[in-house]
């Protein structure tokens, strides 16, 4: 079975005066992601 793994990061930056950077991803297999990409048209 194929997955598609996506990922974000919200940068913590010195500017910001934020300590924290909070890294996620979702897990989809192939294909779910292509039956829900479909249905979006």
């Amino acid at each position: 079975m194929e997955y598609n793994i996506y990922c974000d990061e919200s940068c913590h930056l010195k500017s910001n005066n934020s300590d924290y950077m909070l890294i996620g991803a979702v897990e989809i297999t192939k294909k779910k992601r292509l039956l829900n990409f479909r249905s979006l048209f």
